[in-house]
């Protein structure tokens, strides 16, 4: 197995927290990880035994010579290494081994984290994935729309193309905090108010997770709420994060908490009482699995995968694309009904427990990788 992904600079890297597991729970002395930066992530890969490849930057990014030297250089040094399988988790990664991968005629298993708006259009190089195996998505939903918006043939998509693997999350971290008692000792811990409702917002700040748009109405919608914020925040350095600092300062104290990146995001979870994603796009959004496995009802924007899970396990709130009044009508609500998040929550942990289990997503992949390798021969 070769698995080649590219990684993020920033700490917080849920996109590619499945595909880690999926790595684990194969075979360390027959997997291969090749990835373009040298994160921590790649030494506790290490650390299981597994064989890391990191390739330098001259050879990633820009036009189309870069990426045949990409692929050329990583057949040198990969040298006789007999590869039955590659999986790719980003376009990008996809399209830099895509030369050698048709060479070497390696089977190609590629997953797809997210989608676009549907204002953009996918480029034609979209159109190369017809050339793997197997394109696989984060749910029903998201399946559904990349069949009718991925640049592919009708007879190429009309063939076992696309599939569904739902992410795993890690329920040993992920889980209802059990007591009121525990939730405000952690509170305490943490520093956060004891007696308000918390609403959590996890994401690093970026314009397509729209903290600043979030920010600006928190201003004008009445929020009976304190929202924390938790994810990479760099206002000195990062032109986005500093305009969200800018309003943060306009607001009364103690409506927003600004955390940063933190470690142990699941403290977070279990010490809010409900789950914010409005953002622009999103393929299986990670805050809205880790805060259903952590007991805690969702309102998200309308984005790829919420409908599914969030309104048809009755277990969050759905509001349309960029309608902030509606969003804060649903949190305030929810801040205010304890009985309804209680049953809302306890819904969305069965939901989880049943849709986001390592096990079955493993033994998914396993059997696609082992049908791949029979009919490679």
């Amino acid at each position: 197995m070769l698995y080649v992904f590219f990684q993020l600079p920033q700490k917080a890297n849920g996109g590619i927290s499945s595909l880690v597991e999926i790595i684990k729970g194969d075979s360390a002395d027959q997997s291969i990880v090749v990835t373009q930066l040298e994160t921590p992530l790649n030494a506790q890969l290490r650390s299981l035994g597994i064989k890391v490849l990191v390739l330098p930057q001259e050879f990633v990014g820009g036009g189309i010579w870069r990426k045949i030297k990409f692929s050329f250089h990583l057949k040198r040094i990969l040298g006789g290494q007999k590869i039955s399988v590659l999986h790719t988790n980003d376009i990008a990664s996809f399209l830099h081994i895509f030369p050698i991968a048709m060479l070497k005629r390696w089977r190609i298993v590629h997953n797809i984290r997210g989608v676009k708006i549907p204002s953009q259009k996918y480029g034609w190089h979209w159109a190369l994935l017809s050339f793997s195996q197997r394109i696989v998505s984060l749910s029903n939903e998201m399946e559904k729309e990349l069949r009718n918006r991925l640049p592919i043939p009708r007879f190429m998509s009309a063939k076992q193309l696309f599939s569904h693997v739902y992410s795993i999350v890690d329920f040993t971290r992920f889980y209802p905090v059990g007591s009121q008692e525990k939730k405000v000792a952690l509170r305490r811990q943490l520093g956060l108010s004891e007696s308000e409702s918390i609403v959590l917002f996890v994401a690093r700040f970026w314009s397509l997770k729209q903290q600043l748009e979030y920010l600006r109405a928190l201003t004008n919608e009445g929020a009976r709420f304190v929202t924390v914020f938790v994810g990479d925040f760099h206002p000195d350095e990062d032109e986005y994060a500093k305009k969200c600092a800018a309003v943060i300062e306009q607001l009364p104290g103690g409506q927003c908490v600004t955390v940063g990146f933190a470690q142990r995001v699941e403290d977070y979870y279990r010490a809010a009482d409900l789950v914010v994603v409005p953002t622009e796009r999103e393929g299986m959004a990670r805050c809205m699995i880790e805060g259903l496995a952590s007991g805690l009802p969702v309102v998200s924007f309308d984005v790829c995968s919420a409908r599914e899970i969030l309104e048809g396990h009755d277990c969050g709130i759905v509001i349309g694309q960029g309608d902030y009044p509606g969003l804060f009508s649903a949190l305030n609500r929810l801040a205010d009904d304890a009985g309804l998040r209680a049953a809302m929550g306890k819904r969305g942990a069965v939901t989880a427990r049943r849709l986001f289990d390592k096990e079955t997503a493993l033994a998914a992949y396993r059997k696609l990788y082992h049908e791949l390798t029979e009919r490679n021969g």
